[in-house]
């Protein structure tokens, strides 16, 4: 690659790098914190902040498909539609619930309410898939893989726990003296500093169901890993982000941190590219995608115009936890199928023997 070639790939990323510590600079220099929560603002400054955070997100995608020339969309398994047809008919519900009966929307949105109890049902189908696949045995695999996958499990599950306060309230018992300084005087660790605590979730799980299985099937994994590549078949499905983008819509008293609102712009960008792409390749499922991108940014501004009607700016919130908390079962499981599917595939095919000299 000649120097005015490497000049060219990288400025993108410098771009989709710079921009957002930019915005984090002068947010500190209005005085307003990192991870600070609250009301939107949408004046004329923030309209200027969203646009930089576009500029980012138009940067990143164009360095990423400057290293995904001649790529091909991987085809979709037979559950993929069916999985994401039930995510848009959960966020559509959920996104008229708002507009015609907010009253509702919100007694749902309670602690101990269906939402919250279901949300923590779903990471744990998902927590468990993956410590099934931890426990899992396969030809010439490395132990490392069965390691992360139940680090991940462990995760989910954890992630259920916290959800419901470790059944706090269903069980009955106080919080202990260690947790006493809790946001909400309950038996979880994530109230303790709930704010960058909520931020880094959302955020890592966006890097996990949406930016990651966005990238690396159109840059590939580096050799520069080392041991590292080998967790890439733990990487989510292609279809995982289609699944998965509604999730990143639905803000409202976190729209203004900085790494929340980057990922609703980088998810309605990602779908975009994924759209077009399958539509080049012939793929059907274009409008899938098509029609998840308008619902994904209706669902955002319908949570901009509901804002009066809720009991509490957070409710939208815990229908976005109940949202990651399906693709989290989506994803584990998905990820179980493919497993035995594949260990199925290898002990049918015929064992290679050595010739006898």
């Amino acid at each position: 690659m000649s120097g005015a070639a490497g000049l060219r790939s990288w400025v993108p990323l410098a771009v989709a790098a710079a921009v957002p510590v930019l915005v984090l600079v002068l947010d500190a220099a209005r005085g307003r914190g990192l991870f600070d929560e609250g009301a939107p603002v949408l004046d004329g400054l923030s309209v200027v902040r969203s646009l930089a955070l576009i500029v980012a997100v138009v940067a990143l995608l164009a360095a990423v498909q400057r290293a995904a020339e001649g790529h091909v969309p991987t085809p979709w398994p037979p559950w993929a539609r069916p999985a994401i047809v039930v995510t848009l008919v959960l966020t559509l519900a959920a996104t008229a619930l708002t507009l015609l009966d907010p009253v509702t929307y919100s007694r749902l949105a309670q602690e101990d309410g269906t939402v919250e109890n279901l949300t923590a049902l779903l990471f744990g189908v998902g927590g468990v898939a993956l410590l099934m696949v931890a426990m899992s045995r396969s030809r010439g695999e490395h132990g490392l893989l069965r390691w992360a996958a139940g680090i991940m499990g462990v995760a989910f599950i954890f992630s259920a726990g916290e959800e419901i306060s470790w059944g706090q309230r269903i069980l009955g018992f106080g919080t202990p003296e260690l947790l006493s300084e809790n946001l909400q005087h309950e038996a979880n660790l994530h109230n303790l500093a709930t704010d960058p605590l909520e931020a880094a979730f959302y955020s890592g799980c966006a890097m996990l169901f949406i930016l990651l299985p966005f990238v690396l099937p159109r840059t590939g994994v580096s050799p520069r890993l080392g041991r590292l590549a080998r967790l890439a078949p733990l990487v989510p499905a292609p279809w995982i982000v289609v699944a998965a983008a509604p999730s990143a819509a639905m803000n409202l008293d976190m729209w203004d941190v900085v790494p929340v609102q980057l990922t609703v712009w980088a998810t309605l960008g990602i779908l975009a590219v994924v759209a077009v792409e399958r539509r080049r390749a012939g793929d059907p499922g274009w409008r899938l995608v098509a029609l998840t991108l308008g619902l994904t940014a209706a669902v955002q501004v319908v949570a901009f115009t509901a804002s009066g009607s809720l009991d509490e700016l957070y409710d939208v919130t815990e229908y976005k936890e109940f949202a990651l908390g399906l693709v989290a079962a989506m994803y584990g499981l998905d990820l179980l199928v493919r497993r035995r599917s594949l260990a199925v595939s290898r002990s049918d095919s015929p064992t290679r023997r050595s010739p006898r000299g």
